[in-house]
């Protein structure tokens, strides 16, 4: 199955989970959930397939790729196959991201990108926004919660956060805030993609009273010499690299260390706890790879379908090494 079907069959199941839990049918809500479970297991079977064409000698597991060690996965990705979520490889018996703590670089031959730093700042922004104003089917219900969350855990690690919600959120006062710099940006909303807009104004994370763009992104981390260390972009579509849409990209020439997006559209009570308990893990100097990794563990086991086709979006961008130091 071709990586754009996939993504599309996903997001769908995503979205109608969404629209049937709203109207309480249950049993369409569990058949979305099935379709999402078995078309992630046979897609990561395909991708299974693939990696193992890589190796000279047989391979029937993971465990054949990296031995028999419990670490660290770091995928060293061209223009090409980023494109492709290699984190839901499946080997008949789990799936890469569910046994390992995964992370991808972009390697992108002639692309002028500045060093990645430490946090410079102790400020960090906080933005979650439910919509309150749209109509009812495109109001979300926990990002708002979600970003006082956040910002309690981040001042555990001396960090100040600027929490925004809701109508505070507004486009001229997020971009005069990562123009001035901060060590964490934390999104949660809508994120949006627009195939037929040029590169540099595809991917947007939507506001109060606008989107703010790729472009838009990177003036502002022009102003600030750099990007945060740590962000984490809770809204839909916000890692679609399938498409060449390269939110991504803004953050990561800058000199993002570590960014944590989705591939397609997600649900927002799950989407919620993947972020709340990763930063549980990143405020106790756990690695970023773990700390994506435990919420992924969490909702893999979990018997709840709605989940099915949320956890399989994150991903992370950046060494699962990296940790989230103590603010300077």
């Amino acid at each position: 199955m071709r990586a754009k079907k996939f993504l599309a069959i996903m997001d769908g199941c995503s979205r109608q989970s969404a629209k049937y839990r709203r109207e309480r049918n249950l049993k369409k809500l569990k058949a979305i959930d099935r379709t999402a479970q078995k078309q992630l297991l046979a897609y990561g079977t395909s991708l299974f397939r693939i990696l193992k064409k890589v190796k000279s000698r047989p391979v029937k597991t993971f465990e054949d790729f990296f031995g028999e060690i419990i670490g660290d996965v770091l995928l060293n990705l061209d223009e090409q196959t980023r494109r492709f979520p290699w984190e839901l490889a499946h080997d008949g018996d789990d799936f890469l991201c569910a046994k390992y703590s995964v992370g991808r670089i972009a390697v992108m031959p002639g692309a002028e990108r500045i060093a990645g730093l430490p946090p410079q700042s102790r400020k960090a922004l906080v933005v979650g926004l439910n919509y309150r104003w749209l109509p009812k089917k495109n109001r979300l219900h926990t990002p708002e919660r979600e970003a006082l969350q956040v910002a309690m855990r981040l001042k555990k690690l001396r960090y100040s956060p600027i929490v925004l919600r809701g109508f505070d959120a507004c486009k001229e006062k997020i971009m005069k805030i990562l123009s001035e710099g901060v060590g964490v940006f934390h999104f949660s909303g809508h994120g949006n993609y627009l195939r037929n807009q040029p590169e540099g104004k595809r991917g947007r994370l939507i506001l109060r009273d606008g989107e703010l763009n790729e472009d838009e992104l990177r003036d502002c981390f022009a102003k600030a010499k750099g990007a945060p260390y740590l962000s984490f972009l809770n809204a839909c579509d916000s890692a679609k690299e399938i498409y060449n849409s390269h939110l991504i990209d803004a953050f990561l020439d800058y000199g993002a260390e570590n960014v944590v997006g989705t591939m397609w559209s997600v649900y927002d009570d799950p989407a919620r706890e993947m972020a709340v308990r990763f930063y549980d893990k990143a405020v106790r100097q756990e690695n970023f790879g773990t700390a994506l990794l435990t919420p992924r563990l969490h909702f893999c086991g979990s018997r709840k379908q709605v989940e099915a086709a949320t956890w399989p979006a994150f991903v992370l961008y950046g060494s699962p090494s990296n940790i989230l130091p103590r603010a300077p």
